[in-house]
């Protein structure tokens, strides 16, 4: 089966446009999560494949309503949580910020963080249907 890189951006961008947050992401028992799979199933149906199923599986679903570090100076930056992290209580969280780039290893082996708010820089960059078949 060959798909052309049109048919590769159609479906990457309609996946990437159902979201459950502002961010972009989207999250395991929503009903966004619901919309992905029933857009899925169509597409490989209209593909010509038969006995396609979605099968419901029992998950914890959560829904992000805010997340933000915000400075001494107002400076606010809108963030995302991970599912299964405990809220941060009503007084927040305080302590010396430290910009951790993209927070891998390479960057973390070289800071001290203890004790300390890390934030992270997570830039999602677009994949050109090229780039994704060479992977």
């Amino acid at each position: 089966m060959n798909f052309s890189p049109e048919y590769l951006r159609h479906v990457v961008e309609r996946l990437e446009s159902i979201g459950s947050h502002p961010l972009g992401f989207r999250v395991a028992g929503t009903p966004e999560e619901r919309e992905a799979t029933a857009f899925i199933a169509a597409e490989m149906r209209d593909l010509g494949l038969e006995d396609v199923t979605e099968e419901p599986v029992p998950v914890d679903a959560w829904r992000l309503e805010e997340a933000f570090v915000e400075l001494e100076d107002g400076t606010r930056f809108e963030c995302a949580s991970f599912g299964g992290v405990p809220e941060t209580g009503p007084r927040g969280v305080s302590g010396e910020l430290v910009a951790v780039g993209r927070g891998g290893r390479a960057q973390l082996d070289r800071l001290d963080v203890a004790g300390k708010i890390a934030l992270v820089e997570w830039q999602v960059a677009r994949l050109s249907a090229y780039a994704a078949r060479r992977r």
